[in-house]
């Protein structure tokens, strides 16, 4: 797999990333859910330079890039054949869009409730508070990614934490998967970690 997915991104002028899809030093991970419609999702992860991994989607024997490319997640999804037909195929196409076409330069991911944040280790009291003032500031806001049908569209509202800042992203899925998003910043300076 490797060999094809390295011959894949090399034809599509992807010289770098064929070359660490090639490279035995570079793991593969899989999604813990499978992307709807059948297409093989793989993150090649360059540990410890994460700003160099990058995830690609397989369907038969094309190779996608997906990383920083939301248009190749389109082309996905359509080669797949998937029609979105119900709320909780949105939100799953939803989540893989965000993951898969993310920017590797820092963490950013879903989140389904405050709790799913890890904060810093508190060292004192100051810290302990604004924890602590950030929690409750964002326990009856954050939840779980939800999806509404209006016309031929539905639109998914998901929570995504970016390094330090909260946004809520609402994406726009039509039936054959043309995906529109915008972000809005619900909070920043959040107090974890540097590296997530």
């Amino acid at each position: 797999m490797r060999e094809m997915v390295s011959a894949g991104l090399a034809a599509k002028g992807r010289a770098v990333q064929a070359a660490l899809a090639k490279n035995p030093a570079a793991s593969l991970m899989h999604p813990p859910k499978p992307v709807p419609g059948g297409a093989h999702v793989i993150l090649f992860d360059a540990f410890p330079h994460s700003r160099a991994s990058f995830y690609v989607g397989l369907v038969d024997d094309i190779v996608f890039y997906l990383t920083e490319a939301p248009e190749e997640f389109t082309s996905m999804m359509r080669a797949c054949g998937l029609r979105i037909d119900r709320p909780e195929v949105a939100v799953s196409v939803a989540r893989a869009y965000i993951e898969t076409t993310r920017s590797m330069r820092q963490f950013s991911g879903v989140i389904d409730s405050v709790d799913d944040i890890r904060m810093i280790p508190c060292r004192d009291a100051e810290e302990e508070r604004l924890c602590r003032d950030a929690t409750a500031r964002l326990r009856g806001i954050v939840d779980p990614p939800s999806a509404r049908k209006i016309g031929s569209r539905y639109v998914i509202t998901a929570y995504v934490l970016c390094g330090s800042d909260l946004g809520l992203r609402t994406l726009t899925i039509t039936e054959d998967c043309e995906i529109a998003s915008r972000n809005e910043l619900i909070a920043s300076d959040l107090p974890v970690p540097l590296s997530m």
